[in-house]
């Protein structure tokens, strides 16, 4: 399993906590970069041997700054996505199946956007997308509808935990379970990836949980632990907050 991290992005909500001058994954979580605290994760996940981080041309050097000074079991792969700006970026789409063309990836694919933290084992995560063999999100259950509306991606689940109907952002949310951008995505899958693009399925990642579950199958695994999309200066706050504890 190949793991990729998403870091391409340009901040614009977490200002003026990064003036634009720092990528989110690098902003200090209780004295360490938030992206080392997701690598701690897939770190424990035997079955990942290379981790590609893809950021963008902003930013690459201040990743490869990083990068020269991280010390990890796995061995990791800078990709530099060539956009310059957020009216240019590529989007989570586009840059897993930039990261999955230049790499020639034939297998399954953890994915993971760098400005998501959380507290459930990947280990698990593994264990039930081995046991359902398709594609798996990660979920977490909010219990607000409230959270969710404009802001998140919502699914909706039967009793199997398969993803029935996904919601992108919605104005009504049919359940409380957001949608993470936490994905191990089947190698089989990749070709669905290839079609969502040739559709103009849109950049956003949840828009190929949707096609996916549209054309294929899908399904939900649930945590309980804790999760923060670090999107806004508050939700950052939190995140520091607990992390120090």
């Amino acid at each position: 399993m190949k793991c990729i991290l998403l870091a391409a992005g340009y901040g614009t909500r977490l200002s003026p906590v990064t003036n634009g001058e720092v990528p989110k994954p690098l902003l200090q979580v209780a004295g360490r970069p938030m992206i080392e605290h997701i690598l701690f994760r897939v770190e424990e996940l035997e079955h990942v041997d290379t981790i590609y981080v893809v950021t963008n041309a902003k930013y690459f050097p201040q990743f490869q700054q990083w990068h020269a000074k991280y010390q990890g079991p796995k061995p990791i792969v800078l990709i530099n996505d060539e956009t310059t700006s957020n009216e240019t970026r590529l989007g989570p789409v586009g840059d897993i199946h930039l990261v999955v063309r230049q790499e020639l990836i034939n297998e399954d694919i953890l994915v993971i956007a760098g400005d998501n933290l959380f507290g459930f084992s990947l280990i698990d995560m593994h264990r039930f997308f081995h046991t359902i063999g398709a594609t798996v999100v990660g979920l977490y259950d909010i219990q607000d509808k409230e959270k969710i509306r404009k802001r998140l991606g919502n699914a909706i689940v039967n009793e199997q935990f398969q993803i029935v109907e996904f919601l992108e952002k919605p104005e009504d949310p049919k359940s409380t379970l957001a949608a993470t951008c936490c994905y191990m995505i089947r190698k089989t899958d990749l070709q669905q990836l290839e079609r969502c693009i040739a559709m103009h399925q849109g950049a956003e990642a949840g828009l190929f949980i949707r096609w996916l579950t549209q054309n294929t199958k899908a399904y939900g695994f649930v945590f309980a632990e804790h999760w923060f999309d670090v999107g806004t200066p508050e939700e950052y706050q939190k995140a520091n907050t607990h992390y120090r504890k």
